[in-house]
Protein backbone atom coordinates (compact mmCIF):
# COMPACT_ATOMS: atom_id res chain seq x y z
CA UNK A 1 0.00 0.00 0.00
CA UNK A 2 2.80 2.45 0.85
CA UNK A 3 4.50 1.80 -2.49
CA UNK A 4 1.25 2.37 -4.36
CA UNK A 5 0.63 5.57 -2.39
CA UNK A 6 4.14 6.75 -3.23
CA UNK A 7 3.44 6.11 -6.92
CA UNK A 8 0.21 8.12 -6.72
CA UNK A 9 2.02 10.95 -4.97
CA UNK A 10 4.64 11.06 -7.71
CA UNK A 11 1.92 11.10 -10.35
CA UNK A 12 -0.09 13.83 -8.65
CA UNK A 13 2.99 16.05 -8.25
CA UNK A 14 4.40 15.50 -11.73
CA UNK A 15 2.75 18.65 -13.05
CA UNK A 16 3.24 20.77 -9.92
CA UNK A 17 4.52 24.30 -10.39
CA UNK A 18 5.84 26.83 -7.92
CA UNK A 19 2.81 29.04 -8.54
CA UNK A 20 -0.22 28.02 -6.42
CA UNK A 21 -3.80 29.25 -6.33
CA UNK A 22 -5.63 30.23 -3.13
CA UNK A 23 -6.93 27.07 -1.48
CA UNK A 24 -10.16 26.67 0.43
CA UNK A 25 -9.77 25.55 4.01
CA UNK A 26 -11.64 22.30 4.64
CA UNK A 27 -11.45 19.69 7.33
CA UNK A 28 -10.21 16.30 6.21
CA UNK A 29 -13.70 14.87 6.69
CA UNK A 30 -15.13 17.55 4.38
CA UNK A 31 -12.47 16.87 1.76
CA UNK A 32 -13.03 13.11 1.90
CA UNK A 33 -16.66 13.41 0.66
CA UNK A 34 -16.17 16.49 -1.55
CA UNK A 35 -16.50 15.77 -5.30
CA UNK A 36 -14.09 18.61 -6.04
CA UNK A 37 -11.51 18.52 -3.22
CA UNK A 38 -7.92 18.18 -4.55
CA UNK A 39 -7.16 15.37 -2.12
CA UNK A 40 -5.21 12.28 -3.15
CA UNK A 41 -7.29 9.20 -2.31
CA UNK A 42 -7.49 5.49 -2.93
CA UNK A 43 -11.09 4.39 -2.45
CA UNK A 44 -12.47 0.89 -1.91
CA UNK A 45 -16.23 0.40 -1.81
CA UNK A 46 -18.59 -2.57 -1.78
CA UNK A 47 -22.25 -2.30 -2.80
CA UNK A 48 -24.34 -5.29 -1.72
CA UNK A 49 -27.89 -5.31 -3.11
CA UNK A 50 -30.06 -7.54 -0.95
CA UNK A 51 -33.16 -6.78 -3.02
CA UNK A 52 -33.20 -6.58 -6.85
CA UNK A 53 -36.22 -5.73 -8.98
CA UNK A 54 -37.91 -8.69 -10.74
CA UNK A 55 -35.79 -11.31 -9.01
CA UNK A 56 -35.40 -12.92 -5.60
CA UNK A 57 -31.62 -12.95 -6.03
CA UNK A 58 -28.89 -10.59 -4.86
CA UNK A 59 -26.10 -8.67 -6.60
CA UNK A 60 -22.80 -7.12 -5.60
CA UNK A 61 -20.42 -4.49 -6.96
CA UNK A 62 -16.88 -3.87 -5.71
CA UNK A 63 -15.33 -0.53 -6.65
CA UNK A 64 -11.68 0.56 -6.75
CA UNK A 65 -11.27 4.28 -7.37
CA UNK A 66 -8.04 6.27 -7.28
CA UNK A 67 -8.58 10.05 -7.06
CA UNK A 68 -5.55 12.02 -8.24
CA UNK A 69 -5.21 15.84 -7.99
CA UNK A 70 -2.86 17.70 -10.30
CA UNK A 71 -1.67 21.22 -9.56
CA UNK A 72 -1.86 23.98 -12.12
CA UNK A 73 1.17 24.89 -14.17
CA UNK A 74 2.35 28.05 -15.86
CA UNK A 75 0.97 26.81 -19.18
CA UNK A 76 -2.34 25.49 -17.73
CA UNK A 77 -3.96 27.74 -15.11
CA UNK A 78 -6.32 25.21 -13.50
CA UNK A 79 -5.98 22.48 -10.95
CA UNK A 80 -7.28 19.10 -12.10
CA UNK A 81 -8.91 16.20 -10.35
CA UNK A 82 -8.74 12.82 -12.09
CA UNK A 83 -10.99 10.01 -10.88
CA UNK A 84 -10.86 6.49 -12.35
CA UNK A 85 -13.53 3.98 -11.29
CA UNK A 86 -13.08 0.24 -11.90
CA UNK A 87 -15.81 -2.26 -11.04
CA UNK A 88 -16.05 -5.97 -10.25
CA UNK A 89 -19.69 -6.98 -10.66
CA UNK A 90 -21.75 -10.01 -9.67
CA UNK A 91 -25.16 -9.89 -11.36
CA UNK A 92 -28.38 -11.32 -9.90
CA UNK A 93 -29.45 -14.78 -11.08
CA UNK A 94 -30.92 -14.54 -14.56
CA UNK A 95 -30.90 -17.53 -14.65
CA UNK A 96 -27.51 -17.65 -12.86
CA UNK A 97 -25.00 -15.25 -11.32
CA UNK A 98 -22.38 -13.78 -13.63
CA UNK A 99 -19.19 -12.28 -12.17
CA UNK A 100 -16.71 -10.15 -14.07
CA UNK A 101 -15.17 -6.73 -14.55
CA UNK A 102 -17.48 -3.85 -15.44
CA UNK A 103 -17.00 -0.84 -17.68
CA UNK A 104 -14.35 1.65 -16.51
CA UNK A 105 -15.22 5.30 -15.86
CA UNK A 106 -12.72 8.15 -16.29
CA UNK A 107 -13.55 11.63 -14.94
CA UNK A 108 -11.30 14.69 -15.32
CA UNK A 109 -12.44 17.92 -13.63
CA UNK A 110 -10.79 21.32 -14.07
CA UNK A 111 -11.24 23.20 -10.80
CA UNK A 112 -12.08 26.81 -10.00
CA UNK A 113 -11.97 27.87 -6.35
CA UNK A 114 -13.56 30.84 -4.64
CA UNK A 115 -12.71 31.09 -0.92
CA UNK A 116 -15.98 32.94 -0.28
CA UNK A 117 -18.38 30.20 -1.34
CA UNK A 118 -16.75 27.03 -2.65
CA UNK A 119 -15.50 25.24 -5.72
CA UNK A 120 -16.61 24.32 -9.27
CA UNK A 121 -15.28 21.48 -11.40
CA UNK A 122 -15.92 21.16 -15.13
CA UNK A 123 -14.52 18.60 -17.54
CA UNK A 124 -15.06 15.40 -19.52
CA UNK A 125 -16.29 11.98 -18.50
CA UNK A 126 -15.48 8.87 -20.53
CA UNK A 127 -16.73 5.30 -20.12
CA UNK A 128 -14.61 2.53 -21.61
CA UNK A 129 -16.29 -0.78 -22.59
CA UNK A 130 -13.91 -2.87 -20.51
CA UNK A 131 -16.52 -5.30 -19.16
CA UNK A 132 -15.55 -8.95 -19.45
CA UNK A 133 -19.16 -9.89 -20.27
CA UNK A 134 -20.75 -7.23 -22.45
CA UNK A 135 -24.12 -8.98 -22.68
CA UNK A 136 -24.62 -9.30 -18.91
CA UNK A 137 -22.46 -6.62 -17.28
CA UNK A 138 -21.26 -3.93 -19.68
CA UNK A 139 -23.01 -1.57 -22.07
CA UNK A 140 -20.71 -2.42 -24.96
CA UNK A 141 -20.17 1.20 -26.03
CA UNK A 142 -17.50 3.84 -25.83
CA UNK A 143 -19.12 6.84 -24.14
CA UNK A 144 -18.04 10.43 -23.58
CA UNK A 145 -19.61 13.67 -22.47
CA UNK A 146 -19.43 16.64 -20.09
CA UNK A 147 -19.37 16.62 -16.29
CA UNK A 148 -20.05 19.40 -13.78
CA UNK A 149 -19.45 19.42 -10.03
CA UNK A 150 -20.31 22.19 -7.57
CA UNK A 151 -19.53 22.24 -3.86
CA UNK A 152 -20.72 25.03 -1.58
CA UNK A 153 -18.46 25.62 1.41
CA UNK A 154 -18.11 28.31 4.01
CA UNK A 155 -14.78 27.65 5.62
CA UNK A 156 -14.61 25.89 9.00
CA UNK A 157 -17.48 27.72 10.72
CA UNK A 158 -20.22 25.62 9.18
CA UNK A 159 -21.22 22.04 9.86
CA UNK A 160 -23.18 21.74 6.62
CA UNK A 161 -21.90 20.72 3.20
CA UNK A 162 -23.94 20.94 0.00
CA UNK A 163 -23.10 20.13 -3.62
CA UNK A 164 -23.75 17.95 -6.63
CA UNK A 165 -22.02 16.03 -9.41
CA UNK A 166 -23.67 15.76 -12.86
CA UNK A 167 -22.31 13.53 -15.65
CA UNK A 168 -23.83 13.19 -19.12
CA UNK A 169 -22.06 10.51 -21.21
CA UNK A 170 -23.18 9.66 -24.76
CA UNK A 171 -22.52 6.33 -26.45
CA UNK A 172 -20.99 6.69 -29.89
CA UNK A 173 -18.92 3.62 -30.82
CA UNK A 174 -18.80 -0.07 -30.02
CA UNK A 175 -20.97 -3.17 -30.27
CA UNK A 176 -23.43 -2.57 -33.11
CA UNK A 177 -25.95 -4.85 -31.42
CA UNK A 178 -26.08 -2.48 -28.42
CA UNK A 179 -27.96 0.86 -28.45
CA UNK A 180 -26.03 4.12 -28.17
CA UNK A 181 -26.84 4.88 -24.54
CA UNK A 182 -27.39 8.51 -23.50
CA UNK A 183 -27.57 9.05 -19.74
CA UNK A 184 -27.54 11.75 -17.09
CA UNK A 185 -26.07 10.75 -13.72
CA UNK A 186 -27.07 13.31 -11.09
CA UNK A 187 -25.62 12.93 -7.60
CA UNK A 188 -26.62 15.59 -5.04
CA UNK A 189 -24.77 15.66 -1.73
CA UNK A 190 -26.00 16.92 1.62
CA UNK A 191 -23.82 16.33 4.68
CA UNK A 192 -23.70 17.50 8.27
CA UNK A 193 -20.47 17.25 10.26
CA UNK A 194 -20.02 16.56 13.96
CA UNK A 195 -17.07 16.71 16.38
CA UNK A 196 -14.25 14.19 16.06
CA UNK A 197 -14.70 13.88 12.26
CA UNK A 198 -18.06 12.10 12.33
CA UNK A 199 -20.60 12.97 9.64
CA UNK A 200 -24.02 12.07 8.25
CA UNK A 201 -24.62 12.32 4.52
CA UNK A 202 -27.02 11.65 1.69
CA UNK A 203 -25.46 11.31 -1.77
CA UNK A 204 -27.53 8.83 -3.83
CA UNK A 205 -26.91 8.96 -7.59
CA UNK A 206 -30.00 9.33 -9.79
CA UNK A 207 -29.96 7.93 -13.34
CA UNK A 208 -31.97 9.43 -16.20
CA UNK A 209 -31.31 7.33 -19.28
CA UNK A 210 -32.69 9.06 -22.35
CA UNK A 211 -31.88 6.27 -24.80
CA UNK A 212 -33.17 3.63 -24.21
CA UNK A 213 -35.50 5.31 -21.74
CA UNK A 214 -35.28 4.39 -18.05
CA UNK A 215 -35.21 6.28 -14.77
CA UNK A 216 -33.90 5.37 -11.32
CA UNK A 217 -34.33 7.69 -8.34
CA UNK A 218 -32.79 6.37 -5.10
CA UNK A 219 -32.56 7.95 -1.66
CA UNK A 220 -29.96 7.08 0.94
CA UNK A 221 -28.58 7.91 4.34
CA UNK A 222 -25.08 7.20 5.55
CA UNK A 223 -22.75 7.66 8.48
CA UNK A 224 -18.98 7.99 8.33
CA UNK A 225 -15.86 8.97 10.19
CA UNK A 226 -12.34 10.01 9.30
CA UNK A 227 -9.78 8.44 11.64
CA UNK A 228 -6.04 7.80 11.69
CA UNK A 229 -4.79 4.22 11.96
CA UNK A 230 -1.03 3.87 12.50
CA UNK A 231 -0.51 7.29 11.00
CA UNK A 232 -2.69 6.65 7.93
CA UNK A 233 -5.89 8.76 7.59
CA UNK A 234 -8.87 6.64 6.54
CA UNK A 235 -12.45 7.59 5.71
CA UNK A 236 -14.81 4.74 6.68
CA UNK A 237 -18.54 4.87 5.99
CA UNK A 238 -21.73 2.84 5.66
CA UNK A 239 -24.86 3.75 3.70
CA UNK A 240 -28.33 2.30 3.18
CA UNK A 241 -29.98 3.09 -0.17
CA UNK A 242 -33.48 2.52 -1.56
CA UNK A 243 -34.75 3.05 -5.09
CA UNK A 244 -38.03 4.92 -4.57
CA UNK A 245 -38.93 5.43 -8.25
CA UNK A 246 -38.02 3.62 -11.44
CA UNK A 247 -39.21 3.08 -15.00
CA UNK A 248 -37.99 0.32 -17.37
CA UNK A 249 -35.16 -0.62 -15.01
CA UNK A 250 -35.42 -4.41 -14.90
CA UNK A 251 -33.02 -6.35 -12.69
CA UNK A 252 -31.74 -3.18 -11.01
CA UNK A 253 -31.02 -2.91 -7.26
CA UNK A 254 -33.93 -2.02 -5.01
CA UNK A 255 -32.25 -2.01 -1.58
CA UNK A 256 -28.46 -1.68 -1.28
CA UNK A 257 -25.98 -1.47 1.59
CA UNK A 258 -22.72 0.32 0.77
CA UNK A 259 -19.54 0.25 2.84
CA UNK A 260 -16.29 1.98 2.03
CA UNK A 261 -12.72 2.46 3.21
CA UNK A 262 -10.89 5.34 1.58
CA UNK A 263 -7.17 5.88 2.14
CA UNK A 264 -6.47 9.62 2.33
CA UNK A 265 -3.12 11.24 1.54
CA UNK A 266 -3.32 14.90 2.58
CA UNK A 267 -0.42 17.24 1.97
CA UNK A 268 1.71 18.66 4.76
CA UNK A 269 -0.33 21.82 5.21
CA UNK A 270 -2.25 21.98 8.51
CA UNK A 271 -5.94 21.15 8.18
CA UNK A 272 -8.61 23.58 9.26
CA UNK A 273 -9.80 23.35 12.87
CA UNK A 274 -13.16 24.56 14.10
CA UNK A 275 -14.29 25.42 17.60
CA UNK A 276 -15.69 21.93 18.06
CA UNK A 277 -12.22 20.44 17.67
CA UNK A 278 -12.58 18.71 14.32
CA UNK A 279 -9.26 17.94 12.59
Amino acid sequence: MKRFAFFLCLLSSSLTAAEEMDTLQETLAEQAIDFTAPLLQLQFEDWYSHSVWNTESTSNTFVVRPVIPLNKTKSFPFKQLIRVSAYAVTTPKNPRHVTGLGDTQFLDLFLYENPNWGRIGLGPIAILPSATNQSKIGQGKWQAGPALAVMLLNGCDTRWQLGFLAQNPWGFLGNSAKPNVISLFLQPLLAVHFPHNWYLLSNAQMTFQWRPHSVQVPVNIGIGKVATIKGQPINAFMEAEWVVYKTNADFKPHFTVKVGFDFLFPDCKPTCLDKAGRT
